[in-house]
């Protein structure tokens, strides 16, 4: 469990630096959750992401790879195969790498400026 704790502390500035223009919904030891600032179409904020802790990894949800999905087509395969499902990515200490998280990086800051620019943040 202490490795994950390690890896939810590597991963969380991925979203948790952007809190200060988004709205950090729930922040608690192994589950930061990020919300846009506008509502969506049920009138509640829009979720932007995750980052979860889960048995034996540690789980980051992109939100805006599921409304822009071109987002996604100049990752590198081994981010790729980092994916479960449409929007998340599982990491396990051994395959949170610099570069993949780097590259995870560049992609939430990416989904947040196309969201901006669509007037979603």
């Amino acid at each position: 469990m202490e490795e994950l704790d390690e890896l939810f502390a590597e991963l969380r500035p991925v979203l948790a630096r952007h809190g200060p223009s988004l709205v950090v919904s729930r922040d608690e030891p192994g589950d930061l959750q990020v919300e846009t600032t506008h509502s969506g179409p049920s009138g509640t904020r829009m979720w932007f992401g995750a980052v979860q802790t889960r048995k034996r990894y540690v789980s980051v949800h992109v939100m805006p790879v599921l409304s822009h999905p071109e987002l996604l087509a100049g990752i590198s395969d081994a981010l790729r195969e980092r994916m479960q499902g449409r929007g998340c990515f599982n990491f396990t200490k051994q395959s949170a790498t610099p570069e993949l998280l780097g590259e995870l990086t560049e992609l939430v800051d990416l989904g947040l400026e196309r969201y901006r620019a669509d007037g979603l943040a």
